[in-house]
């Protein structure tokens, strides 16, 4: 297993994760980790699920499914159903069943490689780290995780990332969903052999190069 595919803040876009996956294709992904927000936004849920679980993709959380587990019955019992399923907040009970069964965060070693996903930070899914983030979160990602973990892979801010924190990693694909402004549309790769982070625009299939922070 050489190289590993990245995915977060799918957000419904069943478009963005087919054009996700077929870089992944060509790129020869061996394994799919995604780092939260598959539902909400976009109305394709119920058939991104089967997708993910075919592929034994490792999953968590986002703040976005914690959103839609805790108003699903009131949403399904809103006049407004219909159009609250087509900005996906109304899904099905299967969708339901394998975002309530994601954890809040997940480790995974992979070619000796020791793997943290998480959404936000591994702390809160609702925190956000960006490359040019106050030092203390950095600090704080070192000094919890730097002993046990090689790599974090984050979402959440739709903002791909990769920043070095001694010999700990910290990546973001960015966002699959890219409707909006602040939206990337990309995946990414992850060589595990050479711990080589690649960027991919889902619009373009072009790499799309991502600055390598240290802090």
């Amino acid at each position: 297993m050489a190289v590993v595919g990245l995915v977060a803040d799918i957000h419904g876009d069943l478009a963005g994760l087919r054009r996700a996956l077929a870089i992944f294709a060509r790129e020869q992904v061996a394994r799919l980790i995604c780092a939260g927000d598959i539902v909400d936004r976009g109305a394709d849920a119920d058939a991104i699920v089967p997708i993910l679980a075919r592929l034994g993709a490792t999953g968590v959380k986002g703040n976005h499914e914690h959103t839609v587990l805790y108003a699903q019955e009131r949403w399904r019992a809103s006049p407004r159903a219909a159009q609250l399923a087509q900005v996906g907040r109304v899904v099905s009970d299967a969708t339901i069943g394998y975002i309530a069964a994601l954890p809040a965060t997940a480790r995974l070693t992979l070619a000796g490689v020791r793997i943290l996903v998480a959404h936000g930070a591994p702390w809160s899914d609702i925190a956000s780290v960006f490359p040019d983030s106050h030092q203390a979160i950095f600090d704080q990602l070192r000094a919890r995780y730097a002993a046990d973990t090689d790599v974090i892979v984050l979402g959440h801010t739709h903002c791909p990332m990769q920043v070095d924190l001694g010999g700990l990693r910290v990546l973001n694909p960015g966002s699959v969903y890219g409707v909006t402004a602040r939206d990337s549309a990309t995946c990414a790769t992850l060589d595990l052999a050479t711990r080589t982070f690649r960027v991919f625009d889902l619009c373009t299939g072009a790499e799309r190069p991502v600055e390598r922070a240290a802090r």
